[in-house]
C-alpha cells in the first residue's frame, strides 16, 4: 500500500513541475510579446510632421460655428 502511495504522490508532483513549467513558458511568452509591441509603437510613433506652411487657419470663428450648430439642431428636431 505504501508504493501505490508513492507512485500517486510522485505523480502529484509530476504534474505540479509540469504547470509550473508551462506557466513559465506562457509568462515568458507574454513578456516578449509585450516587449515587442512596445518596440513596435515605439517604431510606429516616429513619423514627421506637416511642415507648418500646410496648416490652414481655421476661417470661423466659435460664434459662427455655434450659429450653424443650432440651425442645424433645429432642422433635425423638426423632422423628427
Amino acid at each position: 500500500m505504501g508504493e501505490a502511495m508513492n507512485s500517486g504522490l510522485l505523480a502529484t508532483i509530476a504534474i505540479f513541475v509540469l504547470a509550473a513549467a508551462f506557466g513559465i513558458i506562457l509568462w515568458l511568452d507574454a513578456k516578449k510579446a509585450t516587449k515587442s509591441e512596445k518596440v513596435d509603437a515605439g517604431t510606429a510613433t516616429t513619423t514627421t510632421a506637416p511642415p507648418a506652411a500646410e496648416v490652414k487657419p481655421q476661417r470661423d470663428s466659435w460664434k459662427e460655428s455655434a450659429e450653424r450648430f443650432k440651425k442645424f439642431a433645429s432642422k433635425a428636431n423638426s423632422s423628427s
